[in-house]
């Protein structure tokens, strides 16, 4: 508060800070079972990610997040799927097509493809990609149009609208949502904090 009051802050945007830090602070409940791990699956520290494969933002700060796993071994990061279908068409779909790889344990691979191809999710381009990645394409075009399947991209929704997340992407560290006021928001600070708890 002395810091932002000398740089010039006004007093009622410092109360607004403090009351996101305080939400950040707190440990969230956010779900992780069954979601595709990267890292460490017994790790002490897990990143959980919300992310729309339409998202520029997502896309830019997945390499992000893996890097941070890579370089913290006690670390893991769970992704969840929160497609923002009223801004992008096809992230829906997309979130339902990485899902069906997930069931070929194949989600990653399948990631990447979507982000790297992100302007490119029709229904021909989601079925290059699960060639292109080794997928059981008739199996993939199945578990994707499977109850299964959407019952848990609707649930990863749904447990983000329970957390009352605004946008994506959206990260928590062991339930806690990662905030530029803290750390820089760096996922090296955020992680380090973590581990001395």
């Amino acid at each position: 508060t002395a810091d932002r009051t000398a740089a010039g802050a006004q007093p009622g945007d410092i109360k607004l800070e403090i009351d996101t830090l305080v939400k950040a602070l707190a440990v969230r409940d956010v779900p992780v079972e069954g979601r595709p791990v990267y890292g460490n699956e017994r790790a002490p520290v897990t990143l959980v990610v919300f992310a729309d494969f339409q998202c520029p933002m997502c896309k830019a700060e997945a390499p992000e997040l893996r890097a941070a796993v890579d370089k913290h071994r006690q670390t893991r990061l769970v992704f969840k799927h929160f497609p923002l279908t009223h801004a992008h068409p096809r992230a829906e779909a997309a979130a339902l097509a990485a899902e069906a790889a997930h069931m070929q344990g194949k989600f990653w691979d399948m990631h990447d493809q979507l982000f790297a191809h992100q302007d490119a999710l029709e229904d021909a381009d989601l079925e290059r990609y699960a060639t292109e990645i080794g997928l059981d394409v008739a199996q993939w075009k199945e578990d994707m149009a499977s109850e299964e399947v959407k019952r848990m991209v609707a649930q990863d929704q749904a447990d983000g609208m329970k957390l009352d997340i605004g946008g994506t992407p959206t990260v928590y560290v062991n339930g806690r949502e990662l905030v530029p006021m803290l750390w820089g928001g760096e996922f090296d600070g955020w992680i380090e904090d973590a581990l001395r708890r």
